[in-house]
């Protein structure tokens, strides 16, 4: 078991934990104005009258009748791309007739979503994955047994990175076989090898191998 691999396993779950909380917290600042315009606010007619950039920045504003009758010359908070003379229906509060919501085309709104749930699927299988390494480097560390193993199958996975099948006896005198991965070190088949393993109560082995 490398001395570093508690360090990185608990790394990973932190750092996927964070991304889940930073995509909460960017998807919340995202959408909190919108909603508050579709939950709150009334539906009407509006056209865009300038359709342009300010500031680098998109800038559109837009003419609309409020709920009082009267016509508004309002900038837009909108997503996509807009035209002059586009007629679209808009969410409207009147406590901020300065400013109307455009609802994006399904898309756009198709591709949010998309991505969201393509980080989040990834982030909770990085988190899932680190937690679960992290539990075991916990309890080979705490409770885990040296033992003198032998490798009987040598897989490459790339330079420096081997799966390794090896064999080698309990405290109890029974043979246990387990696969361990090897990042330091190149192995060998019927080579000799130091192993820390763990028995849960369930009866499952957990083994890595302790690379120097």
């Amino acid at each position: 078991m490398g001395k570093n691999k508690g360090y990185i396993s608990m790394m990973r779950v932190i750092f996927s934990a964070a991304v889940i909380i930073a995509l909460q917290v960017f998807v919340f600042y995202i959408v909190k104005e919108p909603l508050d315009y579709i939950v709150n606010g009334y539906r009407g007619r509006a056209v865009i009258m300038v359709s342009g950039t300010e500031d680098d920045a998109g800038y559109v504003e837009a003419m609309y009748k409020a709920s009082d009758g009267r016509s508004h010359f309002s900038e837009v908070l909108t997503y996509g791309d807009t035209y002059v003379g586009e007629s679209f229906e808009a969410y409207i509060l009147d406590s901020r007739q300065e400013l109307i919501f455009r609802m994006p085309k399904a898309m756009y709104i198709g591709a949010f979503a998309a991505g969201y749930a393509l980080i989040m699927i990834i982030s909770i299988a990085l988190l899932a994955s680190g937690a679960s390494t992290h539990r075991k480097n916990r309890l080979l560390s705490e409770y885990g047994i040296p033992v003198k193993g032998l490798i009987v199958n040598v897989i490459r996975r790339k330079a420096f990175v081997h799966d390794c099948v090896v064999t080698f006896l309990d405290e109890n005198g029974a043979y246990q076989t387990a696969t361990v991965r090897f990042t330091r070190t190149v192995p060998a088949h019927g080579q000799e090898c130091s192993l820390i393993y763990y028995v849960t109560a369930k009866g499952r082995v957990i083994c890595d191998v302790i690379e120097l």
